[in-house]
């Protein structure tokens, strides 16, 4: 039908053909423009509001003076060192129970893990007592055996309970330690 028309209304045709495909090009690429800047708005916004964020935390941390972390940190070096200077001098006037606290621990397994010892002088025996956790009930089972096996120690005694737990088993073994005449 395009070829019966006289050749001016054929160009007026396609310059309108020209015009209708170069509007609806630019309504689309206006769309799409539009749909991004939908899409990307809100991850502008979270970026500026993080990068904001960051700063105001940078700042604090630049403003917060370092000092105070060295001497909280110098003190508790400073107590460990007390505490440790006390143990020392303890231990130093009874090795016997020295002696004793590293025999339960040098055959420790790993996976039992020690939070507390503590022990009584009960003459002529000391009570040493031993806390922890073990990471298995076979763990435990294993360094219940090694002191026992140890002839430092005159009797092992821990509860039946202390198995119950298959693993990370909370245990309280009490030794029995002659004192060396």
């Amino acid at each position: 039908m395009f070829n019966l028309l006289v050749e001016e209304d054929k160009k007026a045709v396609k310059a309108e053909y020209c015009r209708r495909l170069v509007s609806v090009a630019l309504g689309v690429t206006f769309s799409i423009f539009i749909v991004s800047l939908l899409i990307f708005i809100p991850i502008f916004i979270s970026i500026t509001s993080a990068s904001h964020n960051t700063k105001i935390e940078l700042d604090a941390i630049k403003s917060k003076p370092a000092s105070s972390d060295y001497r909280d940190l110098e003190k508790t070096i400073q107590e460990t060192k007390r505490a440790a200077d006390i143990l020392r001098g303890d231990m130093m006037s009874r090795p016997h129970i020295a002696s004793a606290l590293i025999k339960a621990l040098e055959n420790k397994p790993k996976g039992v893990s020690i939070e507390s010892l503590s022990w009584v002088n009960e003459n002529p025996k000391i009570k040493l007592v031993v806390n922890g956790v073990a990471d298995s009930r076979e763990l435990l089972r294993q360094y219940v055996s090694l002191l026992q096996s140890n002839k430092s120690f005159s009797s092992v005694v821990i509860p039946v309970s202390a198995f119950a737990k298959a693993v990370d088993a909370d245990f309280s073994i009490t030794l029995e330690v002659v004192k060396e005449q």
